[in-house]
């Protein structure tokens, strides 16, 4: 396969990343005869799952709102707004979304997770029906949020949405040093920063899933996937995989450490899908392994069309598993960075890379300071 046609899906899972010019460069690796040590136990080739079946958590700062969604054919519900709204819930006659457990500090009633007024409903989508609700908080913390669906007395759907609220962490420049090129010149400087948040856990949390009082994020995603937290609705338990693995979201591009410094290996589970490339029993690239931007290959041996992240339990075709389970499949959100610089030269470009998404905002040559502010978007 020609390395030069490949596009890697290079996020920062860890938050945000500026450079200030962008080369690419993968090589190309052997496959392995045994799985990774991070292996997710996702079958290569095997079927993709609907995401809304899954407990994978949202992951927001602080003061930001996030939108759960759950759509199912059996819930033969009537559509419309709640009829109560509470701090802690939204309520209809026969469905119910309420805050079920809080890991962080709550000092008073104004701390902690609440709803956001008037942004809940039922309604279709595309013939089926679908429960969403907003909710903020302005403390870290870990919640767990409970969607009931009961008719006539008789409970017959419940689903556990998991968010993570995080304070910010760290934002560290990960390779201070000097200039080393001259003004023009290609590669260029970069300057990268790497983001960490934190959610604070209760001596409940703790006790009841094996956990530290702090979770740092992306780096302990694999350790929650690995407790009770990590659940599936019933058609998804019984396929005899552990519910951790369904927390294997993304590929594991990105600076977390989790990959060659170079790049990941070009393997795929499939060489009908991605020919001409090494193949590989457990591990899939995920990149436009046939040259179309457009299309990404996962450890399911298909191709997405048209998405490249971020992941949205709401759209299947960001779910670009790559049959391992480490910090590059945690969800982390935008954060805005701000440099100051002290004026020695000119910044050509700030680009700021997260999730697959590039943005490429132009400074002028005379700008001593550049601020970038990453779109935290609610997710639907």
């Amino acid at each position: 396969m020609s390395v030069g046609k490949v596009l890697t899906r290079l996020r920062l899972c860890l938050g945000a990343c500026l450079v200030v010019a962008v080369t690419a460069g993968i090589l190309v690796g052997t496959a392995g005869a045994a799985p990774p040590s991070d292996w997710s136990t996702i079958p290569a080739n095997s079927n993709p799952w609907n995401p809304q079946e899954t407990t994978v958590p949202y992951l927001a700062w602080r003061g930001e709102e996030v939108r759960l969604v759950k759509c199912a054919t059996n819930f033969d519900v009537a559509t419309g707004a709640p009829t109560s709204v509470t701090n802690g819930g939204f309520f209809w006659p026969d469905v119910s979304m309420q805050i079920f457990a809080y890991s962080g500090p709550q000092e008073n009633s104004f701390d902690g997770p609440k709803t956001v007024q008037n942004s809940a409903s039922v309604f279709f989508d595309h013939g089926t029906i679908c429960v969403r609700g907003t909710f903020i908080s302005n403390k870290p913390g870990l919640v767990i949020i409970k969607l009931s669906v009961a008719i006539n007395g008789v409970q017959f759907a419940v689903h556990d949405f998991l968010v993570g609220w995080m304070a910010v962490n760290s934002a560290d420049i990960t390779n201070p040093g000097t200039v080393t090129e001259d003004p023009g010149t290609l590669p260029g400087n970069s300057v990268n920063v790497q983001v960490t948040g934190s959610i604070p856990l209760n001596a409940e949390f703790q006790a009841d899933y094996g956990l530290p009082a702090t979770l740092i994020m992306p780096d302990d995603w694999a350790t929650v996937a690995h407790t009770a937290l990590a659940q599936t609705d019933d058609n998804l338990g019984s396929n005899g995989l552990d519910a951790s693995s369904y927390w294997d979201i993304h590929d594991s591009s990105g600076p977390q450490g989790n990959e060659s410094p170079d790049g990941s290996p070009d393997v795929h589970v499939n060489q009908v899908t991605c020919p001409d490339s090494t193949p590989d029993l457990f591990v899939d690239q995920v990149d436009d392994c046939t040259g179309d931007e457009e299309l990404y290959s996962r450890i399911f041996g298909d191709l997405t069309f048209g998405h490249s992240g971020p992941f949205d339990p709401s759209f299947p075709e960001t779910l670009l598993s790559d049959g391992r389970l480490n910090s590059s499949d945690a969800p982390m959100p935008a954060l805005k960075i701000v440099f100051n610089l002290r004026w020695h030269g000119r910044v050509r470009q700030l680009v700021p890379e997260r999730q697959g998404q590039r943005l490429q905002p132009q400074l002028r040559p005379d700008e001593h300071r550049s601020d970038w502010g990453g779109a935290a978007a609610t997710r639907a």
